[in-house]
């Protein structure tokens, strides 16, 4: 997938759009935008930096959202927790099978 100036324009709304659906209140339990964005990253980007950077941006955009939310006292949930790590790994494992996913037929 060649990264022309509309691919990127369209990668950053994505991002956007999936960290600020993050922290919605009430939404539905299970949809994650940003694992829709790894898995997506890893079968259709072939270059492997961004198909990783994707949907981290987005999960470290959200949390820096949650972070300033809970800060102002808006929210119990903070944006930076213990775990993080953890989730971040298994976000770049599910990149991982959406490289798998490519040779799939």
């Amino acid at each position: 997938m060649k990264l022309s100036k509309n691919t990127i324009i369209v990668f950053v709304i994505l991002i956007v759009v999936a960290a600020i659906y993050r922290v919605f209140p009430d939404r539905p339990a299970g949809f994650t935008p940003q694992m829709a964005l790894a898995l997506f990253g890893g079968a259709m980007i072939t270059e492997k930096k961004w198909a990783f950077l994707l949907p981290l941006i987005s999960l470290f955009l959200s949390d820096l959202l949650y972070q300033g939310l809970f800060a102002a006292g808006v929210t119990d949930i903070p944006g930076f927790y213990e775990g993080q790590l953890m989730v971040y790994t298994c976000f770049m494992l599910v990149t991982l099978f959406g490289f798998l996913m490519k040779n799939i037929n």
